[in-house]
């Protein structure tokens, strides 16, 4: 239950939400918005060999006014690499 607003101003790839090498992650009921890239990024990794990253819960965030046209490859929520047990849902953009 955070609100987190208005960041990307020194580093634009700034998430408002970054997790990375991690497991057992929960990310849920926050509201997020005017970050000059991604709301919630988690994962980091390529390819589908063995992973840090698993259990990850993202849901029921409020994402709004992200990217505002200074990066692309972006998304509300961004994942990368194989996150096994992990569920992204119920999240508003």
């Amino acid at each position: 239950d955070n609100v987190l607003e208005d960041g990307g101003h020194v580093w634009q790839y700034g998430c408002g939400v970054l997790s990375q090498r991690a497991s057992h992650v929960s990310i849920q009921h926050n509201e997020i918005s005017f970050f000059r890239y991604s709301g919630i990024s988690t994962g980091w990794t390529w390819g589908y060999g063995p992973t840090l990253v698993h259990d990850i819960v993202i849901q029921s965030n409020y994402l709004h006014d992200l990217g505002l046209g200074y990066l692309s490859d972006m998304g509300c929520v961004y994942t990368l690499g194989h996150q096994p047990n992990s569920r992204v849902s119920n999240n508003l953009c």
